[in-house]
């Protein structure tokens, strides 16, 4: 997605000769890029492991609960957890005042 231009900004002057293959037959790579990531999705799902932390501690379990988070649903536990007064930095004050 970001073509050539991301190789220089992970240290790498010239692109490798795989990323001009995989450019030159696109809708191939994008196909092959979406079946695998169906495949891997399956076989996590299907693992019945999810869990979400958020500073340190649990903000959702599959296993406890028996089913996937919906994607606002996972947002809104993620933000309870951030805007929580009792969140504290290093040096033991409050992050948000």
């Amino acid at each position: 997605m970001a073509g050539e231009q991301i190789f220089p900004r992970l240290g790498i002057a010239v692109p490798p000769p795989w990323f001009y293959q995989l450019r030159a037959n696109r809708f191939g790579t994008m196909a092959t890029t979406w079946l695998l990531g169906n495949f891997f999705q399956s076989m996590l799902q299907s693992s019945g492991a999810f869990e979400v932390y958020c500073n340190g501690e649990l903000v959702f379990s599959k296993l406890k609960e028996n089913r996937f988070p919906g994607e606002l649903e996972l947002k809104d536990l993620v933000a309870r957890k951030i805007s929580n007064p009792a969140v504290v930095d290093g040096l033991g004050a409050s992050s948000w005042s």
